[in-house]
């Protein structure tokens, strides 16, 4: 999957792993984004930083006990790390529909961080 094929849709990038209690925290809050939202233009991604978690099949597994709507992309090379620079877990990229970087939030997420800074991308699409 390539950010170019998002291309017209806001996108959360959201990268995590199995052992961020921070990032356990906010997958369910991303599902239910990318649920409500995906009808309005917006797309969640949660890329797993494979490359950070203690065994791979720890990822996995959390997945299986805590299913999530949105798409899972795995990070198993570090190849997204190679271009983003990671400061933290979770980080989160906000993306607009021209693919341009608009925000970067570093720690867990609340809705409300999250709304404040779509709700104009979407005002924008159903004006």
């Amino acid at each position: 999957m390539s950010l170019k094929d998002q291309e017209g849709q806001f996108v959360i990038l959201n990268l995590w792993a199995s052992w961020c209690e921070p990032c356990i925290e906010e997958l369910p809050l991303l599902s239910d984004m990318h649920t409500s939202y995906k009808e309005d233009g917006v797309v969640v991604l949660a890329v797993n930083m494979t490359t950070y978690e203690r065994q791979i099949d720890n990822a996995f597994e959390f997945l299986d006990e805590h299913p999530v709507e949105m798409p899972i992309l795995m990070d198993y090379d570090g190849d997204f790390l190679a271009t983003y620079p990671l400061q933290a877990l979770p980080t989160t990229y906000l993306i607009n529909e021209d693919g341009v970087i608009v925000d970067i939030i570093v720690g867990e997420l609340t809705d409300e961080m999250v709304e404040r800074r779509i709700t104009p991308f979407i005002d924008q699409r159903t004006a």
